[in-house]
């Protein structure tokens, strides 16, 4: 939704393959960076 200020986040900071992916809020942690590969 428009305004709604939530972005895809990995949760607990997460670096293993298979780690968990949320909406959060967003915070322009690292966690929520992504690049596409």
């Amino acid at each position: 939704a428009v305004g709604a200020n939530k972005c895809l986040d990995v949760s607990g900071n997460g670096t293993a393959n298979g780690t968990k992916v949320q909406i959060w809020t967003c915070t322009g942690g690292t966690n929520q960076k992504w690049a596409r590969a």
